[in-house]
Protein backbone atom coordinates (compact mmCIF):
# COMPACT_ATOMS: atom_id res chain seq x y z
CA UNK A 1 0.00 0.00 0.00
CA UNK A 2 2.91 1.94 0.95
CA UNK A 3 4.64 1.51 -2.69
CA UNK A 4 1.39 2.55 -4.09
CA UNK A 5 0.87 5.64 -2.54
CA UNK A 6 4.59 6.67 -3.03
CA UNK A 7 4.12 5.56 -6.98
CA UNK A 8 0.80 8.15 -7.47
CA UNK A 9 2.68 10.92 -5.54
CA UNK A 10 5.20 10.41 -7.74
CA UNK A 11 2.96 10.57 -10.77
CA UNK A 12 1.37 13.83 -9.55
CA UNK A 13 4.20 15.56 -9.67
CA UNK A 14 5.47 15.19 -12.84
CA UNK A 15 1.49 15.80 -14.42
CA UNK A 16 2.16 19.26 -12.64
CA UNK A 17 5.68 19.66 -14.32
CA UNK A 18 4.20 18.68 -17.95
CA UNK A 19 1.88 20.91 -19.98
CA UNK A 20 -0.59 19.68 -20.99
CA UNK A 21 -1.29 17.87 -24.82
CA UNK A 22 -3.56 20.78 -25.89
CA UNK A 23 -1.32 23.38 -24.74
CA UNK A 24 1.97 21.49 -26.49
CA UNK A 25 -0.54 21.68 -29.92
CA UNK A 26 -1.67 24.92 -29.44
CA UNK A 27 1.73 26.55 -29.07
CA UNK A 28 3.02 24.45 -32.12
CA UNK A 29 -0.11 25.17 -34.34
CA UNK A 30 0.96 29.02 -33.68
CA UNK A 31 4.58 28.58 -34.19
CA UNK A 32 3.79 26.59 -37.46
CA UNK A 33 1.01 29.80 -38.95
CA UNK A 34 4.16 32.14 -38.22
CA UNK A 35 6.72 30.26 -39.63
CA UNK A 36 4.44 29.71 -42.76
CA UNK A 37 3.95 33.92 -42.85
CA UNK A 38 7.27 34.30 -42.53
CA UNK A 39 7.92 32.00 -45.38
CA UNK A 40 5.21 33.37 -47.31
CA UNK A 41 6.71 36.92 -46.76
CA UNK A 42 10.12 35.95 -48.07
CA UNK A 43 8.85 34.25 -51.15
CA UNK A 44 6.82 37.60 -51.64
CA UNK A 45 9.99 39.68 -51.23
CA UNK A 46 11.93 37.10 -53.93
CA UNK A 47 9.12 37.35 -56.63
CA UNK A 48 9.03 40.87 -57.52
CA UNK A 49 5.07 42.10 -58.30
CA UNK A 50 5.08 42.17 -62.28
CA UNK A 51 2.32 42.51 -64.68
CA UNK A 52 2.15 41.41 -68.84
CA UNK A 53 4.61 43.39 -71.25
CA UNK A 54 2.64 43.35 -74.74
CA UNK A 55 5.80 42.32 -76.69
CA UNK A 56 4.52 42.08 -80.40
CA UNK A 57 5.41 39.08 -82.61
CA UNK A 58 8.19 39.74 -84.72
CA UNK A 59 12.01 38.94 -85.33
CA UNK A 60 14.11 41.06 -82.44
CA UNK A 61 18.02 41.09 -80.76
CA UNK A 62 17.55 40.42 -77.47
CA UNK A 63 19.29 42.80 -75.15
CA UNK A 64 20.63 42.63 -71.97
CA UNK A 65 23.58 45.12 -70.30
CA UNK A 66 24.18 46.40 -74.00
CA UNK A 67 25.14 42.85 -75.24
CA UNK A 68 23.00 40.79 -77.32
CA UNK A 69 21.51 37.64 -77.24
CA UNK A 70 24.04 35.40 -79.57
CA UNK A 71 23.72 31.56 -81.22
CA UNK A 72 27.27 30.19 -80.41
CA UNK A 73 28.88 27.16 -82.06
CA UNK A 74 31.07 25.03 -79.83
CA UNK A 75 33.91 23.18 -80.98
CA UNK A 76 31.27 19.71 -80.77
CA UNK A 77 28.89 21.73 -83.33
CA UNK A 78 26.88 22.69 -81.13
CA UNK A 79 24.84 26.14 -80.14
CA UNK A 80 25.08 27.87 -76.70
CA UNK A 81 23.13 31.17 -75.74
CA UNK A 82 25.71 34.05 -74.94
CA UNK A 83 25.19 37.69 -74.17
CA UNK A 84 28.13 39.49 -76.71
CA UNK A 85 28.62 42.19 -78.06
CA UNK A 86 26.46 43.84 -80.71
CA UNK A 87 26.79 42.84 -84.51
CA UNK A 88 25.07 43.13 -88.23
CA UNK A 89 24.84 38.85 -87.69
CA UNK A 90 21.97 36.16 -88.41
CA UNK A 91 23.50 34.60 -85.23
CA UNK A 92 21.34 37.02 -83.27
CA UNK A 93 18.37 37.29 -84.78
CA UNK A 94 15.69 35.49 -82.77
CA UNK A 95 11.87 35.12 -83.61
CA UNK A 96 9.46 35.95 -80.99
CA UNK A 97 5.59 34.44 -81.34
CA UNK A 98 2.96 34.34 -79.23
CA UNK A 99 1.72 30.92 -78.30
CA UNK A 100 -2.33 30.34 -77.87
CA UNK A 101 -1.73 28.96 -74.63
CA UNK A 102 -0.31 32.49 -73.41
CA UNK A 103 3.31 32.36 -73.42
CA UNK A 104 5.91 33.25 -76.20
CA UNK A 105 8.19 30.98 -77.79
CA UNK A 106 11.75 32.08 -78.86
CA UNK A 107 13.28 30.71 -81.66
CA UNK A 108 16.57 31.60 -83.42
CA UNK A 109 15.77 32.67 -86.58
CA UNK A 110 19.00 30.99 -89.17
CA UNK A 111 18.85 27.81 -87.25
CA UNK A 112 15.53 27.31 -85.74
CA UNK A 113 16.82 26.17 -82.24
CA UNK A 114 14.48 27.46 -79.80
CA UNK A 115 15.52 28.93 -76.16
CA UNK A 116 15.19 26.43 -73.74
CA UNK A 117 15.31 26.43 -69.56
CA UNK A 118 16.88 23.54 -68.72
CA UNK A 119 18.20 22.34 -65.44
CA UNK A 120 19.12 25.84 -64.27
CA UNK A 121 20.76 26.84 -67.40
CA UNK A 122 19.46 28.22 -70.78
CA UNK A 123 20.17 26.18 -73.77
CA UNK A 124 19.15 26.53 -77.96
CA UNK A 125 17.03 23.39 -78.46
CA UNK A 126 15.19 21.51 -80.89
CA UNK A 127 11.93 22.33 -80.66
CA UNK A 128 9.16 19.81 -78.91
CA UNK A 129 6.85 22.05 -77.57
CA UNK A 130 7.16 20.89 -74.09
CA UNK A 131 6.79 23.83 -71.31
CA UNK A 132 10.29 24.65 -70.86
CA UNK A 133 10.73 26.04 -74.34
CA UNK A 134 8.04 28.93 -73.32
CA UNK A 135 8.77 32.40 -72.14
CA UNK A 136 6.85 35.28 -70.43
CA UNK A 137 7.68 39.13 -71.21
CA UNK A 138 6.65 40.78 -67.57
CA UNK A 139 7.33 44.43 -66.32
CA UNK A 140 8.17 44.73 -62.85
CA UNK A 141 7.16 47.65 -60.56
CA UNK A 142 10.39 49.35 -60.88
CA UNK A 143 10.21 49.39 -64.76
CA UNK A 144 12.17 46.26 -65.43
CA UNK A 145 11.56 44.07 -68.22
CA UNK A 146 11.99 40.50 -67.23
CA UNK A 147 12.03 37.74 -69.67
CA UNK A 148 10.78 34.60 -67.44
CA UNK A 149 11.13 31.21 -67.91
CA UNK A 150 7.65 28.83 -67.21
CA UNK A 151 9.15 28.44 -63.65
CA UNK A 152 9.36 31.87 -63.11
CA UNK A 153 13.13 32.22 -63.05
CA UNK A 154 14.49 35.43 -65.11
CA UNK A 155 17.00 35.33 -68.23
CA UNK A 156 20.28 37.10 -67.39
CA UNK A 157 23.45 36.80 -68.26
CA UNK A 158 26.35 35.46 -66.14
CA UNK A 159 29.81 36.31 -65.59
CA UNK A 160 31.50 34.77 -67.93
CA UNK A 161 28.29 36.10 -71.09
CA UNK A 162 26.43 32.96 -71.13
CA UNK A 163 22.66 33.16 -70.77
CA UNK A 164 21.32 31.80 -67.78
CA UNK A 165 18.80 32.07 -64.98
CA UNK A 166 18.03 33.93 -62.13
CA UNK A 167 15.56 34.41 -59.38
CA UNK A 168 16.18 37.60 -58.49
CA UNK A 169 15.14 40.65 -59.73
CA UNK A 170 17.94 41.54 -62.72
CA UNK A 171 19.70 45.61 -62.04
CA UNK A 172 18.40 46.08 -66.07
CA UNK A 173 16.01 45.49 -68.69
CA UNK A 174 15.90 42.99 -71.24
CA UNK A 175 15.23 45.39 -74.50
CA UNK A 176 13.99 43.58 -77.71
CA UNK A 177 15.17 45.60 -80.48
CA UNK A 178 13.18 44.66 -83.46
CA UNK A 179 15.23 43.34 -86.50
CA UNK A 180 13.96 44.08 -90.14
CA UNK A 181 11.22 41.36 -91.19
CA UNK A 182 12.44 41.41 -94.77
CA UNK A 183 14.93 39.18 -95.64
CA UNK A 184 17.97 40.44 -96.52
CA UNK A 185 19.23 38.80 -99.53
CA UNK A 186 22.64 37.64 -100.54
CA UNK A 187 25.14 38.29 -103.39
CA UNK A 188 26.00 34.60 -104.57
CA UNK A 189 28.90 34.01 -106.18
CA UNK A 190 27.13 34.25 -110.00
CA UNK A 191 28.63 35.09 -113.85
CA UNK A 192 27.94 39.00 -114.66
CA UNK A 193 24.90 38.02 -116.58
CA UNK A 194 23.32 36.30 -113.67
CA UNK A 195 24.12 38.96 -111.30
CA UNK A 196 22.84 41.15 -113.99
CA UNK A 197 19.28 39.75 -113.75
CA UNK A 198 19.20 39.03 -110.09
CA UNK A 199 19.41 42.76 -109.89
CA UNK A 200 16.84 43.53 -112.78
CA UNK A 201 14.29 41.00 -110.56
CA UNK A 202 15.43 42.76 -107.60
CA UNK A 203 14.36 46.33 -108.82
CA UNK A 204 11.42 45.29 -110.84
CA UNK A 205 10.40 43.29 -107.04
CA UNK A 206 11.40 46.61 -105.27
CA UNK A 207 8.98 49.01 -107.92
CA UNK A 208 5.95 46.56 -107.89
CA UNK A 209 6.37 45.68 -103.88
CA UNK A 210 2.80 46.82 -103.05
CA UNK A 211 1.24 44.30 -105.38
CA UNK A 212 0.54 41.99 -102.42
CA UNK A 213 -1.34 39.00 -102.96
CA UNK A 214 -5.19 39.63 -101.40
CA UNK A 215 -6.13 37.62 -99.15
CA UNK A 216 -8.25 34.48 -100.53
CA UNK A 217 -8.09 31.23 -101.75
CA UNK A 218 -6.10 30.76 -105.10
CA UNK A 219 -4.45 27.44 -106.97
CA UNK A 220 -0.68 28.48 -106.92
CA UNK A 221 0.61 27.46 -110.66
CA UNK A 222 4.11 27.19 -112.07
CA UNK A 223 4.97 29.67 -114.54
CA UNK A 224 7.66 27.28 -116.10
CA UNK A 225 5.70 23.97 -115.85
CA UNK A 226 1.63 24.95 -115.42
CA UNK A 227 1.49 22.41 -113.08
CA UNK A 228 -0.68 23.26 -109.77
CA UNK A 229 1.49 23.18 -106.26
CA UNK A 230 -0.60 20.82 -104.28
CA UNK A 231 -0.24 18.36 -100.92
CA UNK A 232 0.78 15.17 -102.60
CA UNK A 233 -2.06 12.39 -102.21
CA UNK A 234 -4.53 14.41 -100.47
CA UNK A 235 -3.14 13.58 -97.21
CA UNK A 236 -4.17 15.31 -94.72
CA UNK A 237 -1.39 14.56 -92.48
CA UNK A 238 1.31 16.59 -90.62
CA UNK A 239 4.63 16.29 -92.90
CA UNK A 240 2.84 15.57 -96.44
CA UNK A 241 5.13 16.48 -98.99
CA UNK A 242 4.59 18.85 -101.08
CA UNK A 243 5.05 18.75 -104.81
CA UNK A 244 3.65 20.05 -108.43
CA UNK A 245 0.89 18.38 -110.44
CA UNK A 246 -1.57 18.33 -113.20
CA UNK A 247 -4.36 20.71 -112.20
CA UNK A 248 -7.38 18.37 -110.55
CA UNK A 249 -9.45 20.58 -109.40
CA UNK A 250 -8.83 18.86 -105.69
CA UNK A 251 -9.04 20.50 -102.46
CA UNK A 252 -5.34 19.27 -102.08
CA UNK A 253 -4.34 22.05 -104.76
CA UNK A 254 -6.01 24.86 -103.43
CA UNK A 255 -4.32 27.68 -100.97
CA UNK A 256 -5.78 29.92 -99.02
CA UNK A 257 -3.38 33.25 -98.37
CA UNK A 258 -3.55 35.38 -95.46
CA UNK A 259 -1.30 38.75 -94.57
CA UNK A 260 0.12 38.59 -91.37
CA UNK A 261 0.56 42.05 -89.61
CA UNK A 262 4.52 41.71 -90.09
CA UNK A 263 3.99 41.65 -93.61
CA UNK A 264 4.58 37.84 -94.23
CA UNK A 265 2.20 35.86 -95.69
CA UNK A 266 0.66 32.54 -94.11
CA UNK A 267 -0.59 30.03 -96.81
CA UNK A 268 -2.93 27.11 -95.92
CA UNK A 269 -4.11 23.90 -98.12
CA UNK A 270 -7.69 23.98 -97.91
CA UNK A 271 -8.20 19.58 -97.71
CA UNK A 272 -6.41 19.52 -94.60
CA UNK A 273 -6.01 22.93 -92.98
CA UNK A 274 -2.39 22.73 -92.32
CA UNK A 275 -0.25 25.50 -93.44
CA UNK A 276 3.23 25.62 -95.85
CA UNK A 277 6.02 24.56 -93.87
CA UNK A 278 9.89 24.67 -95.36
CA UNK A 279 11.40 21.98 -93.16
CA UNK A 280 14.85 22.85 -93.21
CA UNK A 281 16.02 19.60 -92.23
CA UNK A 282 14.51 17.40 -94.84
CA UNK A 283 15.35 20.47 -96.99
CA UNK A 284 11.77 20.30 -98.57
CA UNK A 285 8.43 22.01 -98.51
CA UNK A 286 5.49 19.77 -96.47
CA UNK A 287 2.64 20.97 -94.53
CA UNK A 288 2.32 20.93 -90.96
CA UNK A 289 -0.14 22.73 -87.99
CA UNK A 290 0.84 26.93 -87.50
CA UNK A 291 3.14 27.35 -84.85
CA UNK A 292 3.88 31.07 -86.33
CA UNK A 293 7.84 30.52 -86.60
CA UNK A 294 9.94 31.85 -89.74
CA UNK A 295 9.83 28.77 -91.40
CA UNK A 296 6.35 28.96 -92.39
CA UNK A 297 6.11 32.68 -93.23
CA UNK A 298 6.57 33.79 -96.71
CA UNK A 299 7.36 36.94 -98.79
CA UNK A 300 5.48 37.24 -102.08
CA UNK A 301 7.04 39.46 -104.42
CA UNK A 302 5.94 40.43 -108.01
CA UNK A 303 8.33 39.82 -110.83
CA UNK A 304 8.85 41.44 -113.89
CA UNK A 305 6.53 39.52 -115.54
CA UNK A 306 2.63 40.54 -115.08
CA UNK A 307 0.65 37.70 -113.15
CA UNK A 308 3.85 36.13 -111.82
CA UNK A 309 5.55 36.00 -108.12
CA UNK A 310 8.64 35.26 -106.48
CA UNK A 311 7.34 33.08 -103.23
CA UNK A 312 10.19 32.95 -101.08
CA UNK A 313 10.63 31.54 -97.45
CA UNK A 314 11.65 34.54 -94.29
CA UNK A 315 13.87 31.41 -92.82
CA UNK A 316 16.78 32.11 -95.34
CA UNK A 317 15.20 34.25 -98.38
CA UNK A 318 15.35 31.26 -100.40
CA UNK A 319 12.48 30.95 -103.31
CA UNK A 320 10.21 28.14 -104.02
CA UNK A 321 11.77 26.70 -107.31
CA UNK A 322 10.60 23.75 -109.86
CA UNK A 323 14.13 21.94 -110.25
CA UNK A 324 15.56 22.61 -113.54
CA UNK A 325 12.44 23.19 -114.75
CA UNK A 326 10.61 19.88 -114.89
CA UNK A 327 7.49 19.37 -116.58
CA UNK A 328 6.78 16.25 -114.86
CA UNK A 329 4.41 15.28 -112.16
CA UNK A 330 5.97 14.69 -108.75
CA UNK A 331 8.34 16.14 -105.98
CA UNK A 332 10.37 18.75 -108.15
CA UNK A 333 9.09 21.70 -105.77
CA UNK A 334 12.52 22.48 -104.08
CA UNK A 335 13.74 25.38 -102.13
CA UNK A 336 16.98 26.89 -103.47
CA UNK A 337 19.01 30.16 -104.06
CA UNK A 338 16.98 33.20 -105.52
CA UNK A 339 17.69 34.12 -109.19
CA UNK A 340 14.68 35.50 -110.68
CA UNK A 341 14.35 32.91 -113.00
CA UNK A 342 10.90 31.39 -114.69
CA UNK A 343 11.39 28.29 -112.84
CA UNK A 344 11.11 30.33 -109.92
CA UNK A 345 7.72 32.36 -110.65
CA UNK A 346 3.91 31.34 -109.71
CA UNK A 347 1.27 32.39 -110.69
CA UNK A 348 -2.23 32.51 -108.23
CA UNK A 349 -5.12 31.70 -110.06
CA UNK A 350 -8.56 32.90 -107.47
CA UNK A 351 -10.42 29.67 -106.94
CA UNK A 352 -13.56 28.79 -105.08
CA UNK A 353 -13.06 26.78 -102.05
CA UNK A 354 -15.77 24.26 -102.50
CA UNK A 355 -15.82 23.63 -105.94
CA UNK A 356 -13.63 20.29 -106.64
CA UNK A 357 -14.91 19.46 -110.27
CA UNK A 358 -13.40 20.25 -113.39
CA UNK A 359 -16.32 18.43 -115.26
CA UNK A 360 -19.68 17.87 -113.80
CA UNK A 361 -21.02 14.32 -113.18
CA UNK A 362 -22.31 12.57 -116.44
CA UNK A 363 -21.43 10.32 -119.23
CA UNK A 364 -18.98 11.31 -121.75
CA UNK A 365 -17.17 9.94 -124.28
CA UNK A 366 -13.06 10.09 -124.01
CA UNK A 367 -11.42 11.19 -127.05
CA UNK A 368 -7.62 11.54 -127.56
CA UNK A 369 -6.51 15.22 -128.87
CA UNK A 370 -3.45 13.99 -130.58
CA UNK A 371 -5.04 10.72 -132.65
CA UNK A 372 -8.86 11.50 -132.19
CA UNK A 373 -9.42 7.93 -131.55
CA UNK A 374 -12.11 6.91 -128.21
CA UNK A 375 -10.71 5.50 -125.14
CA UNK A 376 -12.83 1.84 -125.12
CA UNK A 377 -12.46 -1.37 -123.64
CA UNK A 378 -11.03 -3.84 -125.95
CA UNK A 379 -13.15 -6.28 -127.96
CA UNK A 380 -16.46 -4.99 -125.39
CA UNK A 381 -15.31 -7.08 -122.80
CA UNK A 382 -17.03 -7.56 -119.32
CA UNK A 383 -14.18 -8.94 -117.37
CA UNK A 384 -12.06 -7.80 -114.89
CA UNK A 385 -9.01 -7.28 -116.42
CA UNK A 386 -9.92 -6.42 -119.73
CA UNK A 387 -7.34 -3.94 -121.40
CA UNK A 388 -8.38 -0.41 -122.60
CA UNK A 389 -6.91 0.71 -125.63
CA UNK A 390 -7.78 3.87 -128.17
CA UNK A 391 -10.31 2.66 -131.24
CA UNK A 392 -12.14 4.16 -134.35
CA UNK A 393 -15.30 6.12 -132.90
CA UNK A 394 -18.02 3.03 -133.10
CA UNK A 395 -20.57 4.44 -131.02
CA UNK A 396 -20.13 1.26 -128.38
CA UNK A 397 -21.25 1.06 -124.87
CA UNK A 398 -18.08 0.21 -124.18
CA UNK A 399 -16.57 3.63 -125.69
CA UNK A 400 -18.91 5.34 -123.88
CA UNK A 401 -17.88 6.19 -119.56
CA UNK A 402 -19.35 7.55 -116.50
CA UNK A 403 -17.66 10.20 -114.52
CA UNK A 404 -18.26 10.65 -110.95
CA UNK A 405 -16.63 13.20 -108.64
CA UNK A 406 -15.16 12.05 -105.78
CA UNK A 407 -15.37 14.13 -102.58
CA UNK A 408 -11.11 14.22 -102.19
CA UNK A 409 -11.03 15.81 -105.63
CA UNK A 410 -10.55 12.80 -107.85
CA UNK A 411 -12.83 10.97 -109.88
CA UNK A 412 -14.16 7.58 -110.78
CA UNK A 413 -14.00 6.37 -114.48
CA UNK A 414 -16.90 3.49 -115.07
CA UNK A 415 -17.23 1.92 -118.40
CA UNK A 416 -20.89 2.00 -119.33
CA UNK A 417 -21.24 -1.33 -120.79
CA UNK A 418 -19.62 -3.65 -118.18
CA UNK A 419 -19.78 -1.75 -115.02
CA UNK A 420 -16.23 -1.90 -114.32
CA UNK A 421 -13.95 0.71 -113.55
CA UNK A 422 -10.80 2.40 -115.23
CA UNK A 423 -8.07 0.69 -113.27
CA UNK A 424 -4.07 1.71 -113.53
CA UNK A 425 -2.18 -1.94 -113.59
CA UNK A 426 1.44 -1.37 -112.41
CA UNK A 427 2.37 -4.85 -112.34
CA UNK A 428 1.81 -4.51 -116.48
CA UNK A 429 1.85 -1.37 -117.03
CA UNK A 430 -1.33 -0.82 -118.47
CA UNK A 431 -4.56 0.27 -117.69
CA UNK A 432 -7.27 -2.13 -117.50
CA UNK A 433 -11.29 -2.36 -116.16
CA UNK A 434 -11.74 -3.61 -112.44
CA UNK A 435 -13.94 -3.78 -109.80
CA UNK A 436 -13.91 -0.55 -107.84
CA UNK A 437 -11.87 -0.65 -104.42
CA UNK A 438 -11.10 3.27 -104.57
CA UNK A 439 -7.38 3.13 -103.56
CA UNK A 440 -5.23 5.22 -105.74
Amino acid sequence: MKKFTGFIAVFMAVLLCVPSVATVFAANTAYTAAAEEAQEENSAAAQPQTTAYDLQEGVYRVQYQNQVLTAVKGADGSLSPVFAEAQDADAQAFSVTKTEQGGYTVIHQSTQKALTAQDGTVVLSDWSGEQTQYWTPETAENGVVLLKSYAGAMLVSGEDGAAQLSGALPAESIVFEAVETAVQLEQHDNSEEETASYAANEDAAQKNSSAVIADGYYEIRSAVSGKNLEVYGVSTAGGAAVTQWYATGGKNQKWKVENQSDGTVRITNVNSGLVLDYNGTANQYEQWGWHGRANQRWSIIASGTQGNYFIRNMSDGRAMDVLYGNMNDGQYVTHYDFNGGVNQQWQFIKTDPDQTQVLPNGYYEIQSATSCKKLEIYGAGVLGGSIVTQWEATGGRNQKWYLEDQSDGTIRLTNVNSGLVLDYNSSTNQYEQWDWHGRA
